[in-house]
């Protein structure tokens, strides 16, 4: 209940925010200047407009003021529109007479001192005559609320009016009244709807309202009611559903599929005659709604009853047997789900029978519409349409296509979702933030829910992109098994680039959240408030510097062999291995991508491309050398002429290449042969800075046992990573 009450609040809030953003105020705060009982005053209360209904009746300039803490209106604004009222005023004794609903009401210019219906009664503030200074007009006040009661008036005050109504006559339990209590309107799933019978009432303690009106108009049920014998009934086929009662009795009978349960009530239903016209089956509607799978509550001060739906529909039939070729869907439900506190969503899920189609399935999003596609499989149930959702949906429809079941829904808004297939069942969640103005959770492309007492210091995570498999995909990891925690918050997307996003625990115990992308797509992870939130878009949008590293040779390409070492091991040591932990994967601006991250063999071309891909600014490729000589030993840098024009960043091949001879003679030690061209593929056919390095000779009598050293090989990866972000620092993209 506490959660209902804060979200409730909360969407009050945000309603209130929207008209306060792009409505123009319609309450003034200006100061106005008045007199009265000789004295001039300068008034700087917020002015309210009064309204009959909808009907505006005070003149601009002469709206309410707060005077004495209460507010005060010209009293032929306040009462001559009410039914059948009767009012005069006599100048000479300065006093005034209202009369209606059976009642004479006499104030007194000056007094508090008042008659009703013959007996003294003393009014809340003074009738007062108000001189208002700037148009020299003077108006006889009367105090809205106190006055209004008096006459059995309804009245209510909002944030920029004082709304006034004849009370209903009300006709029940052979009692005949004038009611001039409460009047609620409802908030069905997040929309505020208008009541087409009556307003929701409060009778003895109990809140009251048209049972035609909550289940026809509200759910949507069909409904028939006999205004001779007080029988009603609403049917909702969706979810196998009726309820039927006779007006008057205190309860009802409620049927789901083939259980039926008679209700008893603590408040009896009433039939009620409003205004001598139209006939109600009336229901006190808490308990109705507790029967009836809703989360409700009241709000007195905003006069509004919060309904939500928990169950859309229920469509199911049994399933055929199962197959290993094609899939059977034979059940669909819809649902309202609160996921976390002011974290709302409908729940649509599919349940079918092979666990591999649906793995298959995929989904996409275009502004406000979203497609789930269940290939080889077929959809069962005879329903395939709805559109009762409330705020979020507008309607859902399921159509075969080919071989594939096909779930468009069209929302109101381009919305977030979420998504998993596990248990031969897909589920999607479409979410709305009810503490947010615009319904989003964030702006951001995904947003994880971070379990309690987990910080970005236990979240790492792993891009699986590279040149050899194109993999579209990334891992972020959660240290500790948080996968049952995700069952009840998912991931939430919020970009059009994802394809789907698995949970699953690692072998270690921790939890991977792994995520598909239709291209390569570069991100970062921060935590914002009690999220995880993930940024998405094209490398060059998400990183400001992108470094492409590549480990020579792989794969059946063993390159030199000297004292059974093979080079393409030592290059894949250093580039990669080593060098990850230089490059941490969230680090704020520079990305690292590299050719390849296990022993495997790629193309001279693949790997000169493979910048161009990703958009990298500049282009390493690290070997190591080889001569029939074993006196050969040293440490060269190769860069091609074909490719040394200045990037945007101002950097040249020749100068990435002498920084990095430079820096790597000086901390290695090493011989010095220098920077040198040559047309080696995958620098002259690049389109990025690019060098080809030959840390040393594999061959050679000192350099061996230097490229085999575990120390030399750590020196050796520092060097190469202080040289990019030198590079990076120097000449910025």
């Amino acid at each position: 209940m506490k959660n209902k009450v804060i979200r409730s609040i909360l969407i009050c809030f945000a309603f209130f925010m929207t008209a306060f953003v792009f409505c123009p105020m319609v309450s003034e705060a200006a100061s106005v200047k008045i007199s009265y009982g000789g004295k001039d005053y300068t008034n700087t209360s917020s002015r309210l407009k009064v309204k009959f209904g909808s009907t505006l009746v005070s003149e601009a300039g002469y709206e309410a003021l707060e005077i004495g803490g209460v507010y005060m209106a010209p009293y032929v604004d306040v009462l001559s529109k009410a039914g059948g009222m009767e009012l005069s005023y006599d100048e000479t004794s300065k006093t005034i007479s209202a009369k209606c609903n059976s009642h004479e009401l006499i104030m007194t210019v000056g007094s508090k001192n008042a008659t009703l219906d013959g007996t003294s009664v003393t009014l809340k503030s003074k009738v007062l005559d108000v001189k208002f200074l700037s148009t020299g007009v003077s108006k006889v006040l009367i105090p809205v609320e106190d006055v209004c009661e008096k006459l059995t008036l309804y009245c209510r005050m909002t944030e920029s009016s004082l709304i006034i109504r004849n009370p209903y006559k009300l006709d029940y339990d052979g009692n005949t009244v004038l009611y001039n209590g409460i009047r609620g309107e409802a908030f069905y799933n997040h929309k505020k709807l208008s009541l087409e019978s009556m307003s929701f009432i409060k009778l003895d303690s109990t809140i009251y309202a048209s049972a035609i009106d909550i289940f026809k108009q509200l759910f949507g049920y069909d409904v028939t009611f006999n205004t001779e014998t007080g029988d009603f009934l609403a049917t909702n086929n969706d979810i196998a559903t009726s309820v039927s009662f006779i007006a008057g009795e205190s309860s009802f009978v409620y049927k789901k599929n083939s259980t039926v349960k008679t209700i008893a009530l603590k408040a009896p239903t009433k039939l009620i005659t409003k205004n001598d016209v139209t006939v109600m089956p009336c229901i006190p509607v808490n308990e109705f709604l507790d029967q009836l799978d809703c989360t409700n509550s009241w709000s007195s001060t905003e006069r509004l009853y919060y309904i939500q739906n928990e169950n859309f529909f229920n469509w199911s039939v049994t399933a055929p047997a199962a197959n290993n070729k094609q899939n059977h869907i034979y059940k669909a439900t819809g649902k309202y789900n609160m996921i976390d506190d002011y974290l709302g969503s409908i729940k649509l899920t599919f349940y079918g029978d092979l666990q591999t189609a649906i793995d298959k399935s995929t989904i996409s999003r275009d502004k406000n519409i979203i497609k789930i596609t269940m290939p080889s499989s077929v959809y069962l149930p005879a329903e395939n349409y709805f559109d009762k959702f409330g705020e979020i949906v507008e309607k859902m429809e399921i159509t075969t296509v080919n071989d594939s079941v096909v779930v468009t829904l069209t929302c109101f808004e381009t919305t977030e979702f979420t998504y998993t297939t596990s248990d031969k069942k897909l589920c999607i969640n479409l979410i709305w933030d009810y503490s947010s103005l615009t319904g989003k959770i964030s702006n951001y492309s995904m947003t994880i829910r971070r379990p309690e007492g987990v910080f970005m210091n236990s979240v790492s995570n792993i891009d699986c992109y590279d040149a050899v498999s194109y993999k579209k995909v990334f891992k972020i990891i959660i240290k500790g098994d948080y996968t049952d925690f995700y069952k009840h918050h998912p991931v939430v997307i919020n970009n059009n680039n994802i394809k789907q996003v698995k949970i699953s625990k690692s072998d270690a115990g921790n939890t991977v959240i792994t995520v598909y992308t239709k291209s390569l797509q570069g991100y970062k992870i921060y935590k914002k408030d009690k999220y995880f939130v993930v940024s998405l878009g094209k490398p060059s949008k998400i990183y400001k510097n992108i470094v492409v590293l590549d480990a020579g040779h792989g794969g059946y390409d063993f390159g030199a062999v000297h004292y059974k070492v093979n080079e393409k091991d030592l290059n894949f040591k250093m580039i990669y291995t080593l060098m990850k932990s230089k490059f941490k994967s969230n680090d704020g601006d520079t990305k690292v991508y590299w050719t390849r991250k296990s022993d495997t063999f790629i193309t001279l071309d693949t790997r000169a491309k493979f910048a161009k891909k990703v958009g990298a600014d500049m282009f390493i490729s690290l070997h190591m050398n080889s001569a029939l000589n074993t006196k050969a030993n040293g440490t060269e840098v190769y860069y091609s002429v074909s490719n040394n024009k200045k990037a945007k960043s101002g950097l040249r091949s020749s100068i990435l290449a002498r920084k990095m001879k430079d820096k790597l003679i000086s901390d290695l030690g090493t011989i010095n042969r220098g920077v040198r061209t040559a047309g080696f593929y995958v620098i002259k056919n690049n389109t990025v800075p690019a060098i080809l390095v030959e840390l040393g000779f594999l061959s050679g009598d000192k350099d061996h046992k230097k490229l085999t050293d575990s120390d030399f090989q750590k020196k050796a990866t520092k060097s190469i990573s202080s040289v990019i972000k030198s590079i990076i620092k120097k000449y910025p993209s």
